[in-house]
């Protein structure tokens, strides 16, 4: 009699994705593959790719260019906030305003408009480019995804900025003083 065996199934892990595997570089027994960046993850993920002809990101992100001077904002705080809304409110024109980022450092004077669709980030393009705000033509484009508009400061920039700000405290307190004192003898 022919006696056969009947070996019992073993599952293995083909290809464990797990945070905790991203920074080692350990390798996995079962298939031997090597996960060393996020882009070896990325490529076992099971998001399908973008569709031809589906917008980019980017393209939901004007940039505008010319809104102002970096010094304007020593001077007076307030203003970014009052910049801010402005753009806010006029860009709501064009569709749903997401974000809005000023870039307060930029010598450019540059805002970034963040909408929900890139068909309102045209209709703002279109609305905004060439029109005058504050005496200054400003111009406005779609965002190419890779101009980093962020300017960082230096030590010594932002202790000078620092000690402005100080002086100015320091002139509110004293302009306080001499408003209180006069209208107490009233």
């Amino acid at each position: 009699m022919d006696t056969s065996s009947v070996l019992l199934p073993r599952f293995h892990r083909v290809l464990a994705l797990s945070v905790t595997c991203i920074g080692k570089n350990t390798k996995r027994k079962a298939t031997g593959v090597l996960l060393k960046n996020v882009k070896d993850i990325e490529l076992f993920d099971w998001r399908p790719d973008r569709l031809p002809g589906e917008p980019l990101k980017c393209e939901r992100v004007v940039i505008i260019k010319n809104l102002f001077s970096p010094k304007d904002f020593d001077q007076e705080v307030a203003l970014l906030l009052e910049y801010q809304q402005d753009i806010r409110q006029e860009c709501q024109k064009c569709g749903d305003v997401r974000k809005v980022i000023i870039y307060d450092r930029h010598p450019e004077g540059v805002a970034q408009v963040t909408f929900r669709e890139p068909a309102e980030a045209q209709a703002c393009v279109q609305l905004l480019n060439g029109r005058w705000f504050s005496q200054r033509k400003i111009s406005a484009e779609i965002w190419d995804g890779k101009t980093k508009y962020k300017i960082t400061e230096t030590d010594a920039e932002i202790e000078a900025r620092l000690d402005k700000w100080d002086e100015f405290l320091e002139q509110e307190d004293e302009k306080e003083k001499k408003g209180g004192g006069e209208g107490g003898r009233s």
